[in-house]
């Protein structure tokens, strides 16, 4: 059964039923943040949550790397053509509350 489907089912018995939703930022420069008190992931995360019926937020792998290790989950860093480059987005784009310059990416979790 597709999803359609399994909503149709949930709200024909009178049920209401969770979902998850993404989003994406392109072309945040670096740098955008703070690293103490006001930092980019808290400050998506805070408007994110604002959003009635959200229940969770993940910023790039979010829940995921909870159970990955810390060598699997780093995103490592190296020079191409003199720019940094990273090797992976775990992070969502965002390291130690800052923007780093990468593609923002977030899931939001809700139910009703």
């Amino acid at each position: 059964m597709n999803t359609i489907g399994k909503i149709f089912t949930f709200t024909g018995f009178g049920e209401s039923h969770g979902a998850a939703i993404g989003g994406v930022i392109d072309g945040m420069p670096a740098g955008i943040g703070e690293p103490v008190f006001h930092k980019l992931d808290a400050a998506l995360s805070k408007a994110l949550m604002s959003i009635g019926a959200v229940k969770g937020v993940e910023i790039g792998d979010g829940f995921q790397a909870a159970c990955a290790a810390g060598s699997k989950n780093n995103d490592g860093f190296y020079m191409e053509k003199g720019k940094v480059c990273k090797r992976s987005n775990h992070s969502g784009g965002t390291l130690g509350g800052l923007s780093d310059g990468d593609r923002k990416s977030t899931r939001q979790n809700s139910s009703h």
